[in-house]
């Protein structure tokens, strides 16, 4: 999907046969690779850990969606806490599963399947509400 294309009209479908090709490419596995820094993003993640003044930044990424654009990061993270909580998935939840994650060496196959469920349906539904793959979420 080109990174200029209308997001605010994408599908879930759209999303899934996104998920769907990268997981064809890696033994049917969505791994943490596709992801990438998106739990940065996330309650205990390293991106709310930015100065201040770089939180009341806005996005001037030519790539990025216009709802990244038309909000400050720090507008940005409580919008990805509020679709996690909206999902029912909890600040503990997330913390906890990076944990585990990190702590396994980025290895254990248990931890990160355990952690990519806990992203995936945040990740789709921040999608939905019109944020790019790239670079809005994963960058």
């Amino acid at each position: 999907m080109s990174q200029n294309e209308n997001r605010a009209q994408i599908t879930e479908q759209q999303i899934t046969a996104e998920i769907d090709a990268f997981k064809g490419k890696h033994q049917g596995r969505l791994a943490m690779r596709f992801f990438n820094n998106f739990d940065a993003n996330l309650p205990g993640g390293w991106y709310l850990r930015l100065e201040p003044e770089s939180l009341s930044k806005q996005s001037t990424d030519p790539a990025a969606s216009e709802r990244l654009k038309g909000q400050t990061y720090r507008e940005f993270f409580a919008e990805c806490e509020k679709t996690m909580l909206e999902l029912n998935i909890s600040q503990e939840q997330i913390i906890t599963a990076r944990k585990g994650w990190q702590q396994s060496g980025s290895y254990n196959q248990r931890s990160e399947d355990e952690f990519v469920a806990l992203l995936k349906p945040i990740y789709v539904a921040l999608r939905l509400k019109g944020y790019n793959h790239y670079p809005d979420l994963v960058s």
